[in-house]
Formats: C-alpha cells, sequence, structure tokens
C-alpha cells in the first residue's frame, strides 16, 4: 500500500530582494508576474517513508541544505535520508544559501527563515493529508529541448546543436485516490533547462506554469516537476544560431504547448507502479584539477579587477583550496522505477547511462545541494562553459576532471551489486 500526502504553499517574497541564477542580472527584482510555490509529497508505506520537497527555485544551495536537514532532525524528528529537496532549475527566484560567488548567488536571511518555515508548516500539511494511492506511469516523448553546446571557430559555444540528439523522454506518474478515483498528484519528469526568462520579476518560468495547469485541470491535486539531466539541455527558443530570452507571454506559450504534450502522453497505455519504495544513498569524492597556486589565488583574492576572478579567488580561500567535491546520489526505487537524484547539474550522458542498465530509470538533478555541472568525459575534454568556465561561479577550486564520467559511473553500478 503507497498512501500520499500532499501540500503547497506561495513562496514569493515579501520584500525586494535580488533574483538567482545570472551574474549580470545585480538589482533587486521589479515585482512578481506570477507566485512561486513549495510543493510537498509525502510517499509512505507500512515501512518506509520518503518526503519530496519541490520548490520553484535554481537549485537548493549546500548551506541552506545543512541548515534545514539540522532543523528537520530537530523539531520533526525527519531523519537526513527520509527527506529530498529538488528544484525545477527556475532562474527566476530567489536564492538560498552563500556557498558559492556573490555574482552567482546572494541570500536575505530573512527570506531563508520564511522558507524554513514553510517547509516545515508543508511538510506537517502533508502528512496530514495522507491517504492511499494507486501509482500509473506514463511514458512519452517531447521534442521542446535542444542541445547547447556547439564547436566553432572559438571552441565550445553555448549555441543549439541540432546535430546532437537531445533527451526527449517524458515521464509521468500519476497518483490516483483510491477512495473516489480521481487525480491526487503528478510527478513530471523532463530534462529541460527552466530558464526561458532572463527578466528581474518573481516567477516560476515554464515549468512552475506546467505545474499550476495541472493544479487547475486538477483542481484536488498537487503536482511537482522533476528536472532532468539538463547540463547541456536548454528550451528549443532560438533566433537564428542563437539562444533567445522571451517575455513570460511567451513562457506561458512554451508551458501550454508542453502540458499540451503532457496531456497527450496521460491518453497514452500506462504502466501500474507496484507498491513499494526503497531508497539508498551513495557518496563519492569527485576530484578536482588544480592549475594554479595558492600564492596566485591570494594575489588574485587582493588585487583581482574582475569581479568575479576576485570573488572565486576569496572563497577558494575560504574553503581551503579543497581539491575535491562531494557528489550524493540518492536512488529511491519507486515500484520498478530506480530514480537518482543528485546534488549537481548532470549532463543527458548519465541518464543515457541509467537507461541503458534499466530502461525504467530516471535522473533527477538539483536535488539535496550543487557542487556544479558534471560533464561526460568527452566534454570535459572539449571545454566550454560548463565544465570550466562555470567553476569560478560555483566556487569550485579547480575544474573536474576527464575521470569523473568513470567515477559517477561506477558510483552508479554499485548501487546494482
Amino acid at each position: 500500500m503507497i498512501r500520499l500526502g500532499c501540500a503547497k504553499s506561495v513562496i514569493s517574497p515579501k520584500v525586494s530582494l535580488r533574483l538567482c541564477g545570472y551574474a549580470r542580472r545585480t538589482d533587486n527584482f521589479s515585482g512578481i508576474t506570477e507566485d512561486i510555490f513549495l510543493r510537498v509529497h509525502y510517499w509512505q508505506t507500512a515501512n518506509k517513508r520518503i518526503i519530496i520537497v519541490y520548490a520553484d527555485l535554481l537549485w537548493w544551495n549546500p548551506d541552506f541544505i545543512d541548515t534545514v536537514r539540522a532543523l528537520l532532525k530537530q523539531k520533526q524528528g525527519i531523519a537526513e535520508d527520509e527527506v529530498l529537496f529538488t528544484a525545477s532549475h527556475n532562474h527566476s527566484g530567489p536564492g538560498t544559501g552563500r556557498a558559492f560567488t556573490p555574482l552567482l548567488e546572494t541570500v536575505s536571511d530573512n527570506y531563508i527563515d520564511f522558507l524554513l518555515q514553510r517547509i516545515i508548516n508543508g511538510i506537517t500539511a502533508a502528512e496530514r493529508d495522507s491517504e492511499e494511492v494507486a501509482v500509473r506511469r506514463f511514458n512519452g516523448t517531447c521534442a521542446m529541448n535542444v542541445y547547447r553546446r556547439k564547436k566553432t571557430d572559438k571552441g565550445i559555444e553555448m549555441r543549439p546543436n541540432y546535430e546532437e540528439p537531445a533527451d526527449t523522454d517524458l515521464t509521468i506518474f500519476e497518483f490516483v485516490k483510491k477512495s473516489s478515483g480521481k487525480p491526487k498528484g503528478f510527478a513530471v519528469h523532463y530534462a529541460c533547462h527552466n530558464n526561458l526568462s532572463d527578466g528581474n520579476s518573481v516567477h516560476p518560468d515554464y515549468a512552475g506554469i506546467v505545474l499550476r495547469r495541472f493544479d487547475e485541470t486538477y483542481p484536488e491535486s498537487v503536482s511537482i516537476f522533476l528536472q532532468g539531466c539538463t547540463a547541456d539541455l536548454r528550451p528549443n527558443s532560438v533566433l537564428g544560431e542563437r539562444f533567445t530570452s522571451v517575455d513570460f507571454e511567451k513562457v506561458i506559450a512554451f508551458a501550454d504547448e508542453f502540458f499540451k504534450k503532457c496531456g497527450d502522453t496521460l491518453q497514452t497505455q500506462s504502466v501500474p507502479i507496484q507498491e513499494n519504495l526503497e531508497l539508498r544513498k551513495s557518496r563519492i569524492k569527485l576530484p578536482l584539477v588544480q592549475d594554479f597556486s595558492k600564492n596566485e589565488v591570494t594575489a588574485l583574492a587582493a588585487h583581482a579587477e574582475d569581479d568575479a576572478m576576485r570573488q572565486w579567488a576569496q572563497k577558494a580561500i575560504e574553503k581551503n583550496f579543497r581539491d575535491y567535491e562531494t557528489l550524493e546520489i540518492t536512488r529511491v526505487d519507486f515500484g520498478s522505477t530506480p530514480v537518482y537524484f543528485f546534488n549537481a547539474e548532470m549532463s543527458q550522458q548519465y541518464a543515457l547511462s541509467v537507461r541503458q542498465k534499466n530502461k525504467n530509470g530516471l535522473c533527477v538533478c538539483y536535488t539535496n545541494g550543487m557542487i556544479g555541472y558534471l560533464c561526460s568525459e568527452k566534454q570535459i575534454r572539449e571545454g566550454g562553459y560548463e565544465p570550466h568556465g562555470s567553476a569560478i561561479y560555483f566556487a569550485l577550486c579547480g575544474t573536474y576532471g576527464p575521470e569523473t564520467e568513470k567515477l559517477i559511473n561506477k558510483a552508479l553500478d554499485n548501487f546494482n551489486n
């Protein structure tokens, strides 16, 4: 028997502050175009509970995860392994910590206190809302994303590349109330950056609007979005040979088209999910390549004119030049579906690797923290923003080496041993 409890609440900031995700966007937000939400799914069987806390945010900063895990243990007796904090990778919401350079993410302590209370209240409400459900899986496709790395005379640039296939799998879990036969919630899984807009107002971008459409269509339900391996995938919003951001009206149009694809998928033959839950966790250290000396970094921290380099150097000193980052992988066996949650932005190669081992396997990113982009060996050797350029913003004391893919695949294999 599987039980599901749901809750949702608005988490739009009450005062203007800086949004997260774009270094060039430094002013406080100009307004709230559409509210952003926290959504809770409280999954439970006779011997296991797994709480999914979703938000229309860029990610959950590692600082925040450390704080909230301790608070939930203290106030609600919830163990670290029982709760998964995941996000849609929305670039139009506030930050949640200070682990990265301030150009990438800043945070308001008042907003963090507000968010913590919303989480506590949401989990409490979801537990009270628990009832028996049947679960069905629907498998579809949606070609609204595009590979975003292209080789040019200048090297690898962030441009649409239609020669490289994009992961178009669309998976939807439907939770149906056994008492009434009506939907209680949906979990939508897809891989596509949630960054159609680069404006300076609060809204959930396409993923959150899709969830609103589910809420409107199925008014007794609460749904969540499970963002896939989208480190190298963006929305197919293109002008000529470059990506282009759009206004909110076009964000809605994109979301509505995506919601139609969801509707088409829900018309296909479903697969019932066995009524069991299992959870296992693994942590591995991923080494960083350091091509600098401590003296060079110390000089940059004091004298660099470039804000990004100076902030990176200051963070590197704070971290004592740590030469690794810790990847946390949580595997949830949801019936016959293994779902791998990562505290990173993973390239689509990892989703392919998981499906090669088990055709039902899924990958969810932006969960329980963030250690930056984890690319394939080929991408790391090619270079570009994801494996190299992004490192200074994530305050990494180096860049991930080519062995990263082998280390991650070995960790994934170990779950099956």
